[in-house]
């Protein structure tokens, strides 16, 4: 059985699928993927129409419990006891960004940026330097900065967490995650060349502007689970 919002047949023929070596791969992929009894898709997922033994489940993510009071107390330390009106979270998966430049300083804004992001400013905070796991944060701030990709869109969602997001025009997957969070969450897309400038904050002020959306409650981890046991009896 298969588990997963893409598959890498696709992901690799809308980049190669012109080298004249790929065809046969491309097949073999094809071939492996539909060998599976059935292939689990968690909403938002890459259509996969080829696939006869696709299956769609609702989204699937962890739950984070919101500490927003214990976070801002640590926060205010970070500060020399000046109160942030606004926490935003920053997690791009292991993508390199911090060597591009520094995330700007905006009145009222702090960060809670990966640990080698550090800096020793007052608006900036490690998360390790908070003792939370990732998702507590994200539960518990005001909005994610984070590169296109599922857990991140997905888990804002489920908290009702807004999103800005560096676009990735040419990933495959974009397009589907995009059109999903826009339906579900409050997101706005920024270029990489505005990530460390004060364009951010302009981005940033727009997206907490717009309306605040319910928080999804997806049971697709269960509705996985069950599947399985019926493929297993």
């Amino acid at each position: 059985v298969a588990l997963c919002s893409l598959n890498w047949r696709d992901i690799a023929g809308a980049y190669l699928a012109d080298h004249p070596d790929m065809a046969p791969l491309l097949e073999r992929m094809r071939q492996a993927y539909q060998g599976a009894r059935a292939f689990l898709c968690p909403t938002p997922a890459m259509p996969m129409a080829w696939l006869a033994n696709r299956a769609v489940v609702p989204p699937i993510m962890e739950r984070g419990v919101d500490r927003r009071h214990e976070l801002a107390q640590t926060l205010e330390q970070h500060r020399d006891g000046r109160r942030p009106t606004r926490r935003v979270l920053v997690g791009f998966g292991g993508i390199g960004y911090r060597g591009m430049g520094r995330l700007p300083e905006l009145p009222g804004v702090s960060w809670i940026a990966p640990d080698d992001w550090a800096e020793n400013r007052p608006d900036l905070v490690a998360i390790g330097a908070t003792g939370m796991p990732f998702i507590d944060l994200l539960a518990s701030c005001d909005a994610l900065l984070t590169k296109v990709g599922y857990g991140g869109f997905v888990e804002a969602a489920a908290h009702g967490i807004p999103v800005l997001y560096v676009d990735r025009p040419d990933w495959p997957e974009t397009p589907h995650l995009r059109d999903w969070l826009e339906r579900h969450g409050n997101c706005r897309a920024i270029g990489e060349e505005e990530l460390f400038n004060q364009e951010i904050g302009r981005r940033l002020e727009q997206l907490w502007a717009l309306p605040a959306r319910k928080a999804l409650v997806p049971d697709g981890a269960q509705c996985a689970a069950r599947r399985l046991r019926e493929l297993l009896n």
